[in-house]
């Protein structure tokens, strides 16, 4: 009799730890689907929309190198507008500095000269051109009988001299002149040795320091640096020309048009909307970069350039930006949110809350953006749906 009471015990014992694991199963299981936020089902107009993030360029840009290795001694302020000519870098040059101030002396003291010779000689051709006349009068007037010969010979004489003397002057005069050419070409050497260490606007723009060694240091040029020649003092971005440069799905191209019309918001101006339009999409898919670390991921992207139609001051380069995509309106369908729907082998489900465990429900879909997807058959408004595949 207590052999068969001992058996009889250990079964109900193992009958309720059964009962118990299977229930402590089903109450964790229970607890953890009741932990996956759930949307309604809905029904009613929606507007798709794609919404990408990028970064805002210049169309049009200059970059802006080192002629040569020397001691930066003058930049442009970044974030200042130049104009096409604008002096933008200026590099050690102090003897060339001062052989140019002697240079320009020269010309002017060599021009000083050469406008007394020219004065001079005008002054000698007027009393030249006086004996002259004073001779041809004498000449009439012996001629009347009114002048002596010796009058006559003695005006002659002095013209004669005079207009010896008047090629000295000429000569004095080309003489001036090649001391102002000689004095203006070898400033002219010295201004283009000078100008080989200063760099100018080649367009209107602004200006943008670049970095130095590496962009996530944070070091960007400035005075006193010796730059090796060649190197990327400055950026000279146009930026009455603005674009976004981002990436759109490959699942979402196909509803992306060349002129389609866009909206633009700043990070920096978070309440301000540009518009522009689709100006290139990419013609060739590629593995998406992480943000975050930098490296590819399973996502295909094509890249897709927005032009802003706006010429605004706010819109600088390098701003990160949002574009907004308008690919559809869609009047009284039925929607959900995409995080609903998972794809279970080759059927397309979601998870419909009902009761204490979620049913599977197999379903249709049609057009989509990154919010919300079109419900063609298997749900209906007011079901709620899972946003993560239950335990």
């Amino acid at each position: 009799m207590q052999t068969l009471f001992r058996k009889t015990w250990v079964r109900g014992a193992l009958v309720l730890a059964a009962i118990g694991l299977v229930a402590w199963r089903f109450a964790a299981s229970s607890s953890t689907d009741r932990d996956i936020p759930t949307a309604e089902v809905v029904r009613g107009n929606l507007e798709l929309t794609l919404v990408e993030t990028g970064e805002l360029k210049a169309k049009r840009s200059a970059t802006i190198t080192a002629p040569n290795d020397k001691l930066i001694t003058y930049l442009a302020p970044e974030g200042s507008w130049v104009k096409k000519g604008d002096l933008l870098v200026q590099l050690e040059s102090t003897k060339y500095e001062i052989e140019a101030r002697e240079g320009q002396s020269s010309v002017q003291v060599t021009e000083a000269q050469l406008a007394k010779a020219r004065s001079d000689l005008q002054a000698q051709l007027y009393k030249e051109e006086a004996a002259k006349k004073q001779y041809e009068a004498l000449l009439e007037l012996k001629e009347k009988g009114f002048a002596m010969e010796s009058e006559v010979e003695e005006a002659r004489l002095g013209y004669l001299e005079l207009k010896s003397k008047t090629s000295g002057f000429e000569a004095a005069v080309r003489q001036a002149q090649s001391e102002v050419d000689r004095a203006g070409s070898a400033l002219q050497q010295v201004q283009r040795k000078l100008s080989a260490n200063a760099v100018f606007a080649p367009m209107d723009g602004l200006v943008v320091y670049a970095y130095v060694g590496r962009p996530e240091d944070g070091k960007k040029v400035e005075l006193g640096l010796t730059p090796y020649e060649g190197q990327p003092l400055m950026e000279l971005p146009d930026v009455s020309s603005m674009q976004v440069l981002t990436q759109v799905n490959e699942m979402d191209v196909e509803k992306v048009k060349v002129g389609q019309s866009v909206e633009v918001r700043l990070d920096a101006v978070p309440d301000a909307v540009f518009h522009g339009r689709v100006a290139r999409i990419g013609s060739l898919a590629q593995p998406k970069v992480s943000r975050s670390s930098g490296k590819r991921t399973g996502v295909k992207v094509f890249d897709l350039d927005v032009d802003v139609g706006d010429a605004d001051p706010r819109l600088r380069p390098g701003l990160s930006a949002t574009v907004t995509l308008h690919v559809g309106e869609f009047a009284d369908v039925t929607y959900a949110p995409v995080e609903a729907i998972f794809h279970d082998g080759d059927k397309t489900v979601a998870y419909v809350k009902r009761g204490r465990r979620p049913r599977t429900v197999v379903v249709e879909c049609g057009d989509s953006n990154n919010k919300y997807v079109i419900i063609r058959s298997g749900l209906q408004p007011g079901d709620r749906v899972l946003l993560a595949q239950p335990s």
